[in-house]
């Protein structure tokens, strides 16, 4: 197949680099993201730029300008959830267990607004 500069990088950078290291890249975001969770200032620019390159990877075979959600679901989003219900469980756990439900309806509402901004 002929691809522009561009998308030739991106098959390149893929196919030889991010199938190679992109468990070391996922587990490197979602421990940044649970240090964010847990409070610490983190290069969040990095991370976004990192999540949006999963969806730069998604290439459509018949239409090479069009991403798809591929790779970005495959490789970043399940793993992503999978950690996020981890993390919230046991922090709720934890939480509910020590304060009142009025406390944990309000915590509740406060981590919601912080993953929205996220």
């Amino acid at each position: 197949e002929v691809y522009d500069i561009r998308t030739l990088s991106l098959v390149i950078w893929r196919d030889h680099m991010f199938h190679a290291q992109r468990n070391r890249l996922t587990n490197a975001l979602l421990v940044l993201i649970e240090k964010e969770r847990n409070g610490e200032q983190i290069n969040t620019h990095l991370v976004s730029v990192c999540i949006n390159g999963y969806v730069s990877l998604g290439l459509n075979k018949d239409k090479p300008k069009e991403k798809t959600l591929e790779i970005y679901k495959s490789h970043f989003e399940d793993d992503f959830l999978v950690a996020t219900e981890v993390y919230y469980t046991a922090e709720s756990t934890h939480f509910i267990d020590t304060n009142s439900v009025a406390e944990y309806m309000k915590k509740v509402e406060q981590r919601l607004a912080e993953e929205k901004r996220r």
